[in-house]
């Protein structure tokens, strides 16, 4: 699952949780719709061990702190805090590349069929 982050539930969302999570801010041409559904393939493939959210590209303001420099744009927060970030398009292997890297232990947690 996919949550929509706008201004009003980015705190409870990314700065509140107890998971890691990964926003994503990908602009909703036609050209970005593959992007989108990577990132659904992601999702499916990560959940419940990280939070996925998708910036609501129409309610920036607010979020400035986040310094988004062009779509997509992949963050990874950890405890509120950003870890690592990617710019660009991305295919699914590198995006999951990309989450294993940040958060390596949770990961092989998974990997290795333990509970996080």
């Amino acid at each position: 699952m996919i949550t929509l982050i706008r201004p009003e539930n980015f705190e409870a969302e990314i700065s509140e949780t107890n998971q890691p999570v990964l926003l994503a801010y990908i602009s909703r041409g036609h050209h970005d719709r593959k992007q989108i559904d990577i990132l659904h393939q992601v999702a499916k493939q990560v959940h419940p061990l990280i939070k996925f959210g998708l910036l609501d590209q129409n309610c920036t303001a607010g979020l400035e702190p986040l310094n988004l420099k062009g779509s997509p744009t992949f963050i990874i927060f950890e405890e509120g805090e950003e870890k690592k970030r990617m710019l660009g398009k991305t295919d699914r292997k590198a995006l999951s590349d990309f989450i294993m890297q940040a958060l390596p232990d949770l990961l092989s947690r998974k990997i290795a069929g333990n509970k996080p």
